[in-house]
């Protein structure tokens, strides 16, 4: 058996109890509560509002918008 050096019986019983980890595999394949999938990525007019996804294009203009806080305004094109 495999042992993670810092890792006694007690850290290791509550591994298992709150987080379901027995093993270094899981703990190594445990993936965090707010984790984003940044390997996909999703073309630009398939997009729905509230989507949080990855796109990929070209930047085409960009403005800084004034206002109670300075925000960065963007627009990008795919093919």
């Amino acid at each position: 058996m495999i042992t993670l050096k810092g890792v006694g019986d007690k850290l290791a019983s509550k591994l298992a109890e709150s987080l379901g980890l027995h093993s270094l595999q899981d703990l190594l394949f445990h993936l965090p509560l707010r984790y984003e999938d940044r390997t996909r990525i999703t073309p630009i007019a398939v997009l729905r509002p509230m989507d949080h996804v990855v796109v990929q294009g070209e930047i085409v203009s960009s403005e800084i918008q004034f206002g109670k806080r300075r925000t960065l305004l963007c627009r990008i094109r795919n093919d």
